[in-house]
C-alpha cells in the first residue's frame, strides 16, 4: 500500500458571529493517491493522520482519525484540523499516516510526508501565549501592535508600502463609482480615481466640495455654486466669488489690495481721525505738519505703492489735494481750488 502526496492546501472561513482566532480556522485539506496492492484503491478506508516534529522517529503531537473515508479510482480527500495550537515548537513538521480498509488490518505508510509552509499561516494569528493579538468587532478588526501591508517592519500603526508603482496605496469604491484614492504618486483623489493635483476633490451639482470646522465653527466652506466662504459658514458667497468674515491683509510689498486708508485733520494740530491697516506689519500711522501741509508716516514702506486722496470738502469752498510718496509715508498739500492757498481740512487717504 503506497500513497502519493498531490496538494495541500489551507482552507479558511469567516464567521462574524465569532471572535478573529475562531473564526479563521485551523483545518487543511489534504488530497492523495492511495495505491493497494500496485492498483487505484477503490473502497471505504480509515485513515489516523499523526503530526511529527521529525521525518523518522520521535512521538507524535497528536493525532486525528477519520473512518470510512471513501477512495475512488485511488484518490480521496482528508480535511485535516490539529487545532489552532500545535504549530508552536518546531521550524517543520511531518505528517505520517496509517491506513486500512474498513474492518481491516492497519498499514504505516512511509516516508512520512513533510508538510509544507501554507499551514504555519494559522500559526502566524497567534501570539506565544496561546491567544490571537487581532480581535474582531462586526466589520472592525484591531490590533494592539503595529500592522504593516507591503512593509515587514511597520513604523506607525498602519504603515503602507507599495512595491509596485502601478497599484494605488488606497482605494475606496462604492457599487457605482471611487470615493477615494491615493494613488502610488502620492496624488490623492476624493470623488475621483484619476486626480490630477496632490489633492483633487470632485464634487456632483448641488453638493458642497470641501468644509473645514474649528471645533464647532465652520472655517472654511467651498460651495457648489463655486464661490467661497472664509472665516463663517456664509452659505450665499458671491457665485465663483469669495466671502470673508474678518478683516483681509496682504504683504505690505504685494499690489492689487487695499493696505491702508485714513482720515486725517491737516492743520496746525494735525491728528488722524480714523485709520484702516490692511497689511501684516502692525502698527499704526502718526501725522505732522500745519496749515495745509501735512506728512504721514506709515509702519511700513510705501515707496512704490498707490496713491489716492480725495479732500473733503466744507462750506461749498472747493478745495484740491496734492500727495507724494515719501521713504516711509506720503507729505500731502492741501489748498483753495480758486485761489492756491494753504488750507486747512480734512481728507481720505488710500495706500494700494
Amino acid at each position: 500500500m503506497k500513497i502519493y502526496i498531490l496538494m495541500v492546501i489551507l482552507a479558511f472561513s469567516l464567521n462574524t458571529s465569532m471572535s478573529f482566532a475562531q473564526s479563521v480556522g485551523s483545518a487543511f485539506s489534504y488530497q492523495g493517491e492511495l495505491i493497494d496492492g500496485g492498483s487505484p484503491a477503490n473502497g471505504d478506508y480509515n485513515f489516523t493522520v499523526k503530526l511529527y516534529t521529525s521525518e523518522t522517529g520521535g512521538t507524535a503531537i497528536t493525532d486525528e482519525v477519520y473512518n470510512d473515508v471513501s477512495v475512488e479510482n485511488g484518490l480521496f480527500n482528508l480535511e485535516i484540523d490539529f487545532g489552532d495550537m500545535v504549530y508552536e515548537d518546531s521550524d517543520q513538521y511531518y505528517l505520517e499516516f496509517d491506513v486500512s480498509l474498513t474492518g481491516g488490518s492497519s498499514t504505516t505508510l512511509t516516508p512520512r510526508s513533510k508538510l509544507l509552509a501554507v499551514p504555519y499561516a494559522v500559526q502566524s494569528q497567534f501570539t506565544d501565549e496561546g491567544t490571537s493579538p487581532w480581535n474582531e468587532d462586526g466589520i472592525t478588526l484591531t490590533s494592539p501592535g503595529r500592522v504593516g501591508v507591503g512593509e515587514p517592519t511597520p513604523s506607525a500603526q498602519l504603515h503602507v508600502t507599495n512595491n509596485q508603482s502601478q497599484i494605488s496605496l488606497l482605494k475606496v469604491d462604492d457599487v457605482s463609482d471611487t470615493r477615494m484614492v491615493i494613488q502610488a504618486t502620492g496624488k490623492t483623489g476624493v470623488g475621483t480615481n484619476s486626480p490630477s493635483d496632490r489633492l483633487h476633490i470632485r464634487s456632483e451639482v448641488g453638493e458642497d466640495a470641501l468644509r473645514v470646522q474649528v471645533d464647532s465653527a465652520t472655517k472654511l466652506r467651498v460651495l457648489s455654486n463655486g464661490g467661497t466662504s472664509l472665516g463663517s459658514n456664509n452659505l450665499n458667497p458671491p457665485e465663483n466669488g469669495l466671502f470673508v468674515a474678518g478683516d483681509v491683509i496682504q504683504s505690505e510689498d504685494s499690489n492689487g489690495m487695499l493696505k491702508y486708508m485714513l482720515r486725517a485733520s491737516c492743520s496746525g494740530s494735525p491728528t488722524i481721525v480714523r485709520e484702516y491697516n490692511g497689511t501684516n506689519v502692525a502698527g499704526s500711522a502718526s501725522i505732522t505738519g500745519n496749515t495745509g501741509q501735512c506728512t504721514i508716516i506709515f509702519p511700513f514702506n510705501v515707496t512704490t505703492s498707490f496713491i489716492s486722496a480725495t479732500p473733503i470738502q466744507v462750506n461749498s469752498t472747493n478745495r484740491t489735494i496734492n500727495c507724494a510718496n515719501l521713504l516711509n509715508g506720503v507729505i500731502c498739500e492741501l489748498t483753495v481750488a480758486s485761489t492756491g492757498a494753504d488750507v486747512d481740512g480734512t481728507f481720505d487717504l488710500l495706500v494700494f
